[in-house]
Formats: C-alpha cells, structure tokens, sequence
C-alpha cells in the first residue's frame, strides 16, 4: 500500500502528479477514493457501479495529470468530476430504462431523448447552477460551496466559518430553495437528475 504522505499537501500532490509521479497518484488516491466512492454509493446505490465510477474518476485524473499544475484544491476538483460521473451514469440509466409514456413533454410535443438535447439540457443547468450560486448572498454562498463543492460535513463547514451547525444547516436549505426555484423546469430528465444531486 501506497504512503498516504501526510506531510504533503494536495497541491503538493498535485504537481507531483503532473510530473509523473506515480507514489504522489497512489497517495492522491488514498486520500480521496473512500470519499468519492461514497458520494456515488449514495446515489447509484450499488457498490460495484460506485466503485467503477470512483475508479474511472481516478484514472480520469491520471490520464489528464499534465493539466493538474494549475489545481489548487484536489477536493473540489475530485468532487465535481465524481459529481459529474454520477451525474452522466444516472442520466443514461434513466434514458435506457425510460418507457416511452413517461418521456417529458414540451407543449404538446415530445421531447426526444438524444444525447444532443441532454448535453443542451446539462450545459443550460450548469450555466444556471453557476448563475444561482453567485446570486447567493456571501455566507450563504461559502457555506453552500463548502458543503458542495469540498465534500465537508455541517460541524466541519461550523468550525471553519464559526458559526453553529444550525445556522450551517440554514443557509444549505436556504441555498437549495433558491436552487430549484432558479433552475429552468424546462429541461426534462436532466433537470431531475441534476437537483437529485444537489441535495
């Protein structure tokens, strides 16, 4: 097993990993994959498909380590590519197993599921999403990023901000309200998926 290099930091990692260095990887990977792993069982809900989906993050990021120098913090990082393999798996799994009564509808039309109205669907909801979250008032915003973005659990967004993890807990409900009521309703299967993984 790996060193999991306590004394190094992400960042350190990181630009160890974009010069090739395949101990600063395993180390990365010790680090992240337990939580990455979780975040797609809570969702996927299957422990085979969820580590598949870890490990395709994992080795998305080695594939792609010329491009890390840049990264700061692995933990947003990991996070939105975990996020965004959910996403995609969910999407597909939904549109294979989808009956045809129960495509969404557009006016008296349906709507057609193809990979081009679905890759349309996700980069309006990410416009969206990015357009919302910077509307947020400022600590609702960094209490909603911590919570979202970096993975970190309510005592711990608490500590940090120094505020109460009820307070904490305030601003993500508040956050997620705006969320839906900011997010298009036009965009069908996606948008359902996409709000699945907000919460």
């Amino acid at each position: 097993m790996a060193h999991s290099r306590p004394d190094c930091t992400d960042e350190m990692l990181l630009k160890a990993i974009c010069n090739n260095d395949v101990r600063a990887f395993e180390a990365l990977f010790e680090r992240y994959a337990e939580r990455l792993y979780n975040f797609a069982l809570r969702y996927v809900q299957d422990p085979t498909i969820a580590e598949e989906l870890m490990m395709d993050v994992m080795h998305w990021v080695w594939m792609r380590r010329e491009r890390l120098d840049n990264i700061k913090q692995a933990a947003s990082y990991l996070s939105k590519a975990i996020r965004n393999k959910v996403f995609d798996h969910l999407r597909k799994t939904t549109i294979d197993t989808l009956p045809l009564d129960a495509l969404p509808e557009r006016g008296n039309q349906l709507v057609d599921p193809t990979p081009t109205n679905h890759s349309l669907d996700l980069a309006e909801l990410r416009e969206s999403y990015e357009r919302t979250l910077q509307s947020l008032p400022a600590q609702c915003k960094k209490v909603f990023e911590l919570s979202r973005e970096n993975e970190l659990s309510h005592a711990e967004i608490s500590s940090i901000l120094n505020i109460s993890v009820k307070t904490v807990e305030g601003h993500i409900t508040n956050a997620l309200k705006i969320m839906r009521r900011n997010l298009p309703s036009s965009t069908g299967v996606a948008c359902s998926l996409f709000l699945l993984l907000l919460p």
